[in-house]
């Protein structure tokens, strides 16, 4: 699993209001989850998540469904109906989905994590989860 942060300067930070969204990118394949189903991205405490992304980047087999949430709510960001893992490039974004935190995000207070969820052990796949969060870890 590889962990990157890119920033962007948004015209909020160009005006000085220091307010700085960035993408934190994770990178993993079926041998990344734990379990052979699960995927645990910490997020530091006073961060805003905005909006979660995933990337089917090389298909997932034997993984019918996949949900992308925290740890008070499983599918949270992204429900099972709106991700295909099974199809390469399959691309699905959070933000004003049906999930809990589709519109606004949500705002961690305290230390959480982001949990990805197969409902099947794939024996291959890629996949890249895109957190656009801002607070702390920007």
């Amino acid at each position: 699993m590889s962990v990157q942060a890119h920033f962007k300067v948004t015209h909020q930070e160009a005006d000085g209001l220091g307010y700085t969204p960035v993408w934190k990118v994770v990178n993993y394949t079926h041998a990344d989850l734990v379990g052979g189903t699960v995927l645990t991205i910490p997020i530091e405490a006073g961060t805003h998540v905005l909006g979660v992304a995933h990337w089917t980047k090389v298909a997932f087999d034997n993984a019918a469904d996949l949900t992308v949430g925290d740890v008070q709510d499983a599918d949270g960001y992204i429900t099972a109906a709106l991700a295909t893992p099974t199809t390469i490039n399959d691309f699905v974004f959070s933000l004003g989905q049906v999930g809990a935190y589709g519109v606004g995000g949500k705002f961690y207070a305290a230390t959480n994590r982001i949990v990805l969820t197969f409902t099947a052990d794939p024996a291959a796949g890629a996949g890249q989860v895109r957190i656009l969060m801002s607070g702390v870890e920007a």
